[in-house]
């Protein structure tokens, strides 16, 4: 009786040459290791650029800033502002930024068609690439000739050769597709804005940072003055219009198209009912002309009076101008005796950030203003302003 481990023995001390159909033996062995991205060109594609990032978070936040960075701003404690065509809009609740970031797992997936294999495997993926087309190509005809079908049938056992040489090649794209998945979930996301802020942080202080500069909806109004030459010109005040531009990094906007030789009939006529006084018809028209803009000759203004006196018309009107360039400040702000400790939170104050005309209520009679605080916001000096659970942020009303 014969022995089957003997058996076994003769066949593999007796190998079979097979045929590999002229397929050289891999020049060495693969470790599975994903080859070097090859030079990324100047023109190249978002896609193509993204392609050469590494497979892991701080990658993918570099991937989001190549596709939709230019459209985002991270500010500290502020968090997130998108980019709405006129203005840099602050993103309350990362609505817009999660938006773009769940877009970007496909694009990720098309960075397998920049992935190239090792110099040595390109003769292989160039076959492989040139029999897949030939085998869709016999595949798609109605009728086949003899020798059109004996070559087809010898197609898959060629492709199945190459394969083993382009292993590791095959990996480092389905490691790709892998990561282009995962970067689907919601970790993967929050992870990759985290890395996002580093490139696309912006300090709040560079915000709205020209004080004479008024964005509308045409376009940026840019004021200034000239300065009297001292052969007894005067000074000539001067606007220009600039397109929205996103290296202003203006995040305000009156939603106004600007004409300047647009009539107020009605406005003028309401101004001469309630303020016969044209002396103080022009006061009105310097101070609310100036809140428009961050110059601090402007401080603070009270107007007073019998009720129904068109004091509340008035300011509302001009705050809904200015639109986000005013804001509502509560009464109880900057009434009575509260003390506030250094390291207490000032939620009610975070509507000053970047507010040029802010107005409040009439207080109680005989609520005493706090007059240290007042100080502060009308003396031109920063103020130190914490929202609840964030970081300290220094403003200058």
């Amino acid at each position: 009786m014969t022995d089957p481990i003997d058996r076994v023995r003769r066949v593999m001390a007796e190998p079979e040459d097979i045929d590999m159909g002229g397929v050289p033996p891999a020049a060495h062995e693969d470790d599975g290791d994903d080859p070097p991205p090859p030079p990324v060109p100047e023109d190249a594609s978002p896609v193509q650029r993204a392609a050469a990032e590494p497979l892991n978070d701080v990658g993918n936040g570099r991937r989001f800033i190549i596709h939709f960075g230019e459209d985002f701003r991270w500010v500290p404690t502020l968090k997130w502002y998108a980019w709405a065509g006129t203005h840099w809009q602050r993103d309350e609740y990362d609505l817009a930024v999660r938006r773009m970031g769940q877009k970007l797992h496909p694009r990720i997936e098309e960075e397998t068609a920049f992935l190239q294999p090792r110099a040595d495997q390109v003769p292989f993926a160039e076959e492989r690439e040139r029999l897949r087309s030939q085998y869709r190509a016999l595949a798609q005809q109605a009728s086949r000739a003899a020798e059109d079908g004996a070559a087809m049938a010898a197609i898959p056992a060629r492709i199945a050769a190459l394969d083993k040489h382009l292993d590791g090649f095959d990996k480092s794209v389905a490691r790709r597709r892998t990561h282009a998945k995962d970067t689907g979930n919601s970790g993967r996301i929050d992870k990759f804005l985290v890395e996002a802020h580093v490139s696309l942080s912006v300090p709040f202080d560079q915000l709205d940072a020209d004080p004479m500069a008024v964005n509308c909806l045409n376009g940026l109004l840019r004021f200034s003055v000239s300065q009297p030459s001292g052969q007894g010109d005067t000074p000539v005040a001067r606007v220009v219009i600039e397109p929205h531009n996103r290296d202003q990094l203006v995040t305000k906007i009156v939603p106004i198209v600007y004409d300047p030789d647009a009539k107020a009939p009605l406005w003028d006529a309401f101004l001469r009912r309630i303020q016969p006084e044209k002396d103080k018809r022009d006061f009105l028209q310097r101070h609310f002309g100036l809140s428009m803009t961050a110059l601090k000759s402007s401080h603070m203004a009270f107007l007073y009076g019998s009720g129904a006196n068109g004091k509340s018309v008035l300011v509302d009107t001009i705050a809904r101008v200015l639109s986000s360039y005013a804001a509502m400040l509560k009464i109880e702000s900057i009434t009575g005796t509260n003390k506030r400790g250094g390291a207490d939170a000032t939620p009610d104050l975070m509507p000053l950030l970047g507010s040029r005309f802010v107005r409040t209520s009439e207080p109680d009679q005989g609520m005493p203003l706090q007059e240290s605080l007042v100080k502060q916001m009308t003396g031109g000096e920063p103020i130190q302003v914490r929202p609840m659970y964030g970081q300290q942020i220094d403003v200058t009303p």
